[in-house]
């Protein structure tokens, strides 16, 4: 079946084969670069390549469409003919109608003028597991052209079932006032939230759970404080589309936030720098801090910015029971001379005042195992988007994690328990048979002492 906006058509052999693979798309890269060459019409469509990544089954409720823009970067205008998407597997892909929303391509056929564009949104709707591609074509003067990343992307997406369940314990408020509670996280193997789970599903190690729910379940939501912390330093600012998306995903984040949630952002580079002087509710100024320009150079202080996002949480307004940070990055630094000692450090220091760090890494020059190590050893959760374009997707799920599916386990402390960490583990069987034959991971996190 082929989708498009405008009249159906025979396609161009060389532009078929070049969708699926059988001769280059163009550009290539991660998805977030520009159009490549224009063709001799002068239409250009960026990104040339997306991929969805995997999506887990039961997860595409969650899952953001693309959006594509159609560009003239010609001299003379260029008539439109269609927009369409061709499926090589099955209709998994769907090209969304969005005529009112800003920028939108108008219905077909439609004139460019050079310098203008406008811009379409795919969906990926998978009815069945497997990998899928499809191309996004646009037919305009010169149809028959199929020149690199002028009338075509290829658009990509894995739909895959869960098999792996991790628990991580992100906090343990050992000293609530209304009795000890443990803030935790159950993750499918793509980070996406495990929802619904019940009481009777959880066990901690040596000790009975009173009450399970989801953060965002009820009436009785616990506001969270949030230090976000982005990396300007010029393995990310030398890709001024990675800094865009950067900060669209920065800007989703507080979108989603609560009315009594707050947050703080920080930009870092050869130094750190408090883009907003305090925690703060007030969406407007996080994102006008998000949007501003820092005065910084090029080197990397990442340990350093972590280790003042978390001591952040020591000012006025960053006190809500629920905190992390989330930490967008490459993760390289070159200010430590020692980067074991440093992470053991920021490690530390989180561990100390019960802040888990989430790191998303993006960038040419991810440090996958620094990330994952801090994110692990603090109670937070490491996100590696499919690519930078997909950076918009991962805070998505760090947002539905905390401001929707979190857990919330109040348990009783007695005086004899001699454990020093709260074990988390699931029951699933009997109860989820979905997960039936899912490998389940358990979490643990250090039991805080109490002031």
């Amino acid at each position: 079946m082929t989708l498009q906006y405008g009249k159906s058509r025979l396609l161009v052999p060389a532009l078929l084969a070049a969708s699926i693979g059988l001769i280059g798309c163009g550009g290539g890269g991660d998805g977030g670069g520009g159009g490549g060459n224009a063709p001799a019409t002068g239409i250009t469509v960026v990104p040339e390549r997306f991929d969805f990544g995997v999506i887990t089954e039961g997860n595409l409720d969650q899952v953001l469409p693309r959006k594509f823009i159609i560009r003239n970067e010609g001299t003379t205008s260029s008539n439109i003919g269609y927009i369409m998407l061709d499926q090589f597997e099955a209709d998994q892909f769907s090209l969304l109608d969005h005529l009112g929303d800003n920028n939108a391509c108008a219905p077909t056929p439609f004139s460019l003028a050079p310098g203008e564009s406008c811009t379409v949104e795919v969906e990926f709707n998978p009815d069945e597991i497997g990998e899928f591609k499809t191309a996004l074509f646009v037919q305009n003067d010169a149809p028959n052209v199929a020149t690199v990343g002028g009338t075509l992307a290829r658009v990509e997406g894995t739909y895959a079932e869960v098999d792996e369940i991790h628990v991580t314990v992100n906090q343990v408020h050992a000293c609530a006032v209304n009795g000890p509670q443990a803030f935790v996280s159950v993750t499918d193997q793509e980070r996406f939230p495990i929802r619904n789970l019940r009481k009777e599903n959880f066990i901690l190690e040596g000790l009975d759970p009173i009450y399970v729910r989801q953060v965002g379940e009820n009436d009785a939501y616990i506001p969270l404080s949030l230090s976000i912390a982005m990396d300007y330093s010029g393995s990310i600012t030398d890709f001024p589309e990675v800094v865009d998306n950067m900060e669209a995903g920065a800007t989703l984040l507080v979108n989603e936030m609560k009315a009594n949630d707050n947050a703080d952002i920080i930009k870092y580079a050869d130094d750190v720098e408090f883009m907003t002087t305090e925690f703060t509710s007030e969406k407007d100024i996080l994102k006008a801090a998000i949007e501003a320009s820092p005065g910084l150079d090029r080197d990397t202080a990442f340990y350093a910015a972590t280790e003042e996002a978390i001591e952040r949480f020591g000012t006025e307004g960053g006190t809500n029971d629920r905190k992390a940070v989330i930490a967008l990055t490459d993760g390289e630094d070159t200010f430590v001379d020692d980067t074991e000692a440093a992470l053991g450090d920021a490690i530390d220091q989180a561990l100390g005042v019960d802040i888990p760090v989430f790191t998303i890494g993006f960038g040419p020059f991810i440090q996958e195992s620094e990330l994952k190590r801090l994110a692990d050893g603090t109670g937070g959760l490491f996100y590696q988007p499919a690519s930078d374009a997909n950076l918009q997707q991962a805070l998505l799920k760090v947002a539905l994690l905390l401001f929707e599916y979190q857990y919330v386990i109040d348990f009783n402390l007695p005086v004899s328990y001699d454990r020093d960490s709260l074990d988390v583990t699931l029951t699933l069987e009997d109860s989820e048979p979905r997960f039936k034959d899912v490998e389940l991971y358990s979490g643990t996190k250090a039991i805080p002492a109490c002031p």
